[in-house]
């Protein structure tokens, strides 16, 4: 076969362990003594490609791999070593020598095959080392990658958060409307994934390096994850003459990452109907940051200068909502709009979101106590709820807490300055209150500002 045709990406899963064979005289073939254990483990398997990462018992040793088909590897097991060790010592096939861990993508399979998985280590002398054995599936419907071959970023910030994004692929054609982006004239498979993480700390600041091996603050190697999907939030889509039809996917498995400057994406994907499909792409991928629709935001764009001075005269709700650990916790909206007779909401305006804890009131809609309220991480009587948020799975997010906000009208997208330290003081006059914010975000941006009302009415906030 033509191992030109090998690809390298990044990922990991299930262990396989080395098989022992018979030749065609029926005497066992020992399996090769390693001079170093490599373990085999497969992320996907489709019916024309295999994606496997490697993992040497050491990280030093400089190692070779290939896939060769069963029947040849065992029908003569000393020409396949000498194969192994030819195109090893070959730098046509320098490309397949590795250092430490290695992620492969083996595409051009046949379909419903068994494959041997060969290393051999270098040294000295060159011995193969560990194998392993695959089969490939039987025939999958293709999802073709011609037209459309994008990353959605949906989005964390700050590493507090799972990562989450969509691989979009398929042959349709994307367009762009004034308010969400459609398909035509195709297919197109839109898989979510959240990444579950070793350690918060090690979020990427871009979806497109989920694919790698991670590093700790102590500089030990992470490796990435299989991206598993459910039928929630993972579809294909057909467009044909302006009528779409949807599938959601049950199950999925897909290993993507760098190679050069193109990415290498195999997939395996089964439809909530039975109907399975394979992907292979090898190419260029655009990065989506910001989305479709009114309601989908880039909630990438922090706020990246100061927010100062600025007045918040119109309250859009002061909720009451509820006792929390012997704390009353109220919400309260306030907008600066250029236009005071235009509708609360909307694009281009500048809003604040002030949350408070309180010591239990005996009627709590009685108002909120005067005082200087210090932000806090750690929930506390008389305090600010400092700014955060939390993804509920890979599309679904709830603001906490205090924040300043602008939806631009333009490009949709939310820009979001969330309050870590700081203070924000109430003042009663008769009926009216004034609340004074002076906080930093968690970029160390300075957020100032006023809110001035002739009286604050408080309602239970609503069950959303």
């Amino acid at each position: 076969m033509n191992h030109k045709s090998l690809f390298f990406a990044i990922i990991s899963a299930v262990l396989l362990t080395t098989a022992c064979e018979k030749n065609k005289g029926g005497e066992e073939i020992p399996e090769p003594v390693p001079v170093m254990d490599i373990d085999v483990q497969v992320n996907v398997l489709t019916d024309f490609t295999a994606g496997v990462t490697l993992i040497p018992e050491s990280a030093d040793n400089e190692y070779f791999a290939c896939i060769l088909p069963k029947e040849e590897y065992y029908t003569d097991s000393a020409a396949a070593e000498a194969r192994i060790l030819e195109m090893s010592a070959s730098p046509e096939y320098s490309e397949f020598r590795f250092t430490g861990n290695a992620d492969v993508i083996f595409t051009d399979l046949e379909e419903d095959s068994d494959y041997i998985i060969c290393t051999a280590v270098y040294g000295e002398s060159t011995r193969v080392s560990s194998t392993a054995e695959i089969s490939t599936e039987r025939t999958m419907e293709r999802l073709e990658v011609t037209n459309t071959a994008d990353i959605v970023d949906w989005g964390q910030e700050y590493g507090r958060t799972n990562a989450s994004f969509t691989l979009r692929a398929g042959d349709a054609q994307l367009n762009t409307g004034e308010y969400w982006d459609y398909f035509s004239n195709g297919t197109i498979a839109e898989i979510y994934a959240v990444r579950k993480l070793e350690s918060l700390e090690n979020v990427p600041d871009s979806p497109v390096e989920f694919c790698g091996i991670y590093k700790t603050e102590a500089g030990d190697d992470v490796p990435g994850a299989i991206y598993s999907t459910n039928s929630y939030s993972s579809l294909i889509e057909y467009t044909e003459n302006g009528e779409n039809t949807e599938y959601d996917i049950t199950s999925c498995a897909m290993q993507i990452s760098a190679s050069g400057e193109d990415f290498v994406i195999t997939a395996a994907l089964t439809l909530t109907d039975g109907r399975s499909f394979s992907c292979y792409y090898k190419g260029q991928l655009n990065l989506v940051q910001s989305s479709a629709y009114y309601g989908i935001y880039n909630y990438r764009p922090s706020l990246q200068n100061d927010m100062t001075g600025l007045d918040y005269p119109l309250m859009k709700y002061a909720y009451y909502c509820g006792e929390v650990d012997g704390m009353s916790k109220y919400s309260l909206s306030c907008v600066n709009d250029p236009d005071p007779g235009s509708s609360f909401g909307g694009y281009n305006k500048h809003c604040l979101k002030m949350e408070f804890y309180v010591p239990s009131q005996q009627d709590p809609y009685a108002g909120i106590p005067e005082g200087e309220y210090p932000i806090s991480i750690e929930p506390a009587a008389n305090t600010a709820i400092a700014g955060d948020y939390k993804w509920y799975d890979a599309i679904n997010i709830d603001y906490l807490g205090s924040y300043y906000y602008l939806l631009d009208g333009e490009t949709f997208e939310q820009t979001m300055g969330f309050m870590r330290s700081g203070t924000i003081t109430v003042v009663h006059d008769g009926e009216g209150y004034r609340f004074s914010v002076d906080a930093e975000t968690w970029d160390g941006y300075k957020i100032t500002g006023t809110s001035t009302q002739e009286s604050l009415v408080i309602t239970d906030e609503p069950e959303w």
